[in-house]
């Protein structure tokens, strides 16, 4: 699965991660909504990620407004885009109404990784090296150009 992938990576150094200050709280979200059974045990698992926050600077914040303007969505929503934006990174999701409503349209990469039980399709082939796709060396690749 994409994101055991992801999750791997980052665990043993081989990609970076940044999330907005409130992207546990949307995950948590998330898990209440889908998986409340094992929610706690699942926010458990992500708090001991220590997954790094962004600050939210001046350029961010400007990104975010004008970006919840053009796609009509949340200031919150936004943030995620935003960062990827600004970090010059890869925004990764799961959730389908952002790429149906706003990839299409966005200047940035979007990843998208299934969630357990409801694996979303990746494209067929890696866009930077035109063979099948494999998200893990995609974002390492990426990990690789940041270093």
């Amino acid at each position: 699965m994409q994101a055991i992938a992801i999750r791997d990576a980052f665990v043993g150094g081989r990609i970076r991660l940044l999330v907005p200050p409130l992207g546990f709280y949307e995950v948590g979200n998330v898990l209440v909504s889908h998986y409340l059974d094992s929610a706690a045990e699942r926010l458990a698992a992500l708090a001991a990620f220590h997954l790094p926050e962004a600050r939210p600077a001046a350029a961010w914040r400007e990104q975010i407004i004008k970006l919840a303007a053009e796609h009509k969505v949340t200031f919150c929503d936004a943030s995620y885009h935003a960062l990827a934006v600004e970090s010059d990174g890869i925004f990764v999701t799961a959730d389908e109404n952002t790429c149906a409503r706003q990839a299409p349209t966005l200047t940035f990469r979007v990843l998208r990784v299934g969630l357990p039980g409801k694996p979303v399709a990746a494209p067929q082939a890696d866009p930077d090296q035109g063979s099948a796709f494999d998200p893990l060396q995609f974002l390492q690749r990426a990990h690789a150009g940041h270093a």
